[in-house]
């Protein structure tokens, strides 16, 4: 998994494709207040922004449905070749969504443009690394209007982004959307899938992602009964010993096996995970979570134990991904080993990997391998961590 190199005074690291870290604090501000401004409202209200299933002062880490994060990466999901061990999106989404168009005879300018992005994303691993900006935004008419001003002001020659006219608050918002996006290439890209999604947008999606979530309603409450009830408390002593003591967790409806998760030490990371498909399955979503913020610590053992040359070659990024499942188990194995067989099931399964009952950990140590001294790391740092 490749890294995207981003201007250091806004970026430190940026993965693909699961997580962005070390956001510093003063951006996320800047933009969160370019979004209060931008909002007005949103679109239709609520489904543009986040939706705490229950207001509790309590918990350091509420969970929420967010608009334009799935919206976001519903274009990508439908125009991504998922190739990944570990999968990008929801096997059949993408079918599901086109026969749900198919149904309705609906026809948008992402179908009409999908060969001219799906080429132009094919292999592009800054474009690919866009996924992750719905993170940034509290609601779709907030983003649709940063990218609108973005890709209009960073077509005036000399630079038009370090423009006098142009104050801090923008520079900061431009900064972020051209970490993925810095070459007219890619904005010419951007400029193309923003105007299909809105077309995507007017056309079905909102209502489409409302009624998924009045479907959705007894699965999200099963699995925030799950989070607030048990499993917060058995990941308490982690999270706050990874630096992770706040935060918040995205139920998001493309997702699979593969989180999203956007990282500040002090404001606490938000979490896009898989939003599992019926009630009995709520559980799903505790792997997928448990599997994300261990990437503190498996991306640190990663960086650890690799060459610069390998990190340049793309070797290192290999690793990323194997590290992540390797130790979501061993954190669940430590807090919760009620859920490791199910989780080592899950993964194993989400990689289409067959198994022996009982015989689940070694089917994860050969199915994603690590260097022995990552391996040992991971494990070193994930008892340090989850120790009294």
């Amino acid at each position: 998994m490749p890294c995207l190199l981003v201007p250091d005074s806004y970026v430190t690291s940026y993965r693909i494709p699961r997580s962005v870290r070390a956001i510093p604090a003063i951006l996320l501000i800047l933009v969160a207040a370019s979004c209060a401004s931008a909002s007005g409202g949103g679109l239709g209200g609520s489904q543009n922004t986040a939706e705490p299933l229950a207001v509790r002062p309590d918990l350091t880490w509420s969970i929420s449905t967010r608009y334009q994060v799935d919206f976001w990466l519903h274009g990508y999901a439908m125009l991504q070749d998922d190739t990944t061990l570990v999968p990008y999106f929801k096997p059949g989404y993408r079918d599901s969504i086109v026969a749900f168009k198919k149904r309705g005879n609906i026809t948008t300018q992402l179908d009409a443009h999908r060969d001219s992005l799906r080429a132009m994303l094919s292999g592009n691993t800054q474009l690919v690394g866009g996924q992750f900006l719905g993170l940034y935004f509290r609601s779709w008419d907030a983003m649709q209007k940063s990218l609108e001003s973005f890709l209009k002001t960073s077509s005036i020659p000399n630079d038009g982004m370090n423009r006098r006219t142009i104050d801090l608050d923008q520079r900061s918002v431009y900064a972020i959307i051209s970490a993925s996006y810095s070459t007219p290439a890619a904005r010419e890209w951007l400029r193309m899938f923003t105007r299909a999604l809105q077309s995507e947008d007017s056309t079905y999606y909102a209502s489409y992602w409302r009624s998924q979530q009045k479907d959705r309603a007894a699965i999200a409450a099963a699995v925030d009964t799950l989070w607030v009830q048990t499993y917060f408390a058995k990941f308490h002593g982690f999270l706050t010993k990874s630096g992770q003591s706040r935060g918040e967790i995205l139920l998001s409806i493309p997702l699979d096996g593969e989180g999203r998760t956007l990282g500040e030490p002090s404001h606490g990371p938000t979490i896009a995970i898989s939003f599992p498909d019926s009630v009995s399955r709520a559980v799903d979503a505790i792997y997928v979570l448990a599997h994300e913020v261990v990437s503190t610590i498996s991306n640190k053992a990663v960086d650890d134990n690799v060459t610069p040359a390998e990190k340049r070659n793309g070797v290192a990024d290999r690793y990323t991904s194997p590290a992540a499942v390797r130790g979501g188990l061993l954190l669940l194995q430590k807090v919760a080993p009620e859920l490791a067989t199910g989780y080592a099931r899950y993964y194993l399964n989400t990689a289409h990997i067959s198994f022996t009952a009982g015989e689940e950990t070694a089917a994860i140590e050969r199915a994603f391998p690590l260097r022995p001294v990552i391996a040992t790391q991971l494990v070193n740092e994930i008892n340090k961590a989850t120790s009294n």
